[in-house]
């Protein structure tokens, strides 16, 4: 069971792949704007808002699910209203449309594979031990 539980574990864990987005500084008398990931947003200290795209890879040992979630940070809370400097932007598209779920076919047969195989291989070696 703890090998079973492992398994769920591991393949439930999520890898931060990619977030790729838009930083935003709240300057005067105009805002910055700068394409950055969340790190590069968390890093810069005149950085206020980052707009952008998490992508996520589930699975091991292959992927089996890639999903990418639009999400918006902020370093302080400010009263800020982002949307006219965003609908200016041209890569907006890219970061607000809809989550999306890609499942990957092959990652998750030989996911499936690799755990029957070692499932099959721990229950072998118990039935080993107990009756030794």
């Amino acid at each position: 069971m703890f090998v079973a539980g492992g398994f769920i574990w591991v393949n439930t864990c999520g890898n931060i792949v990619i977030t790729n987005g838009i930083i935003l500084d709240l300057g005067w008398p105009k805002a910055a704007e700068a394409k950055g990931t969340e790190t590069e947003f968390q890093n810069r200290p005149q950085a206020q808002n980052w707009f952008g795209r998490r992508e996520i890879d589930y699975g091991w040992p292959s992927k089996l699910l890639h999903t990418s979630i639009p999400i918006a940070l902020k370093k302080h809370e400010r009263e800020f209203y982002f949307m006219d400097m965003l609908r200016e932007h041209r890569d907006v598209e890219d970061y607000f449309v809809a989550s999306s779920k890609q499942w990957v076919i092959k990652g998750v047969v030989i996911n499936a594979i690799v755990a029957l195989f070692v499932l099959f291989t721990v229950a072998l070696l118990c039935e080993y031990l107990i009756r030794r």
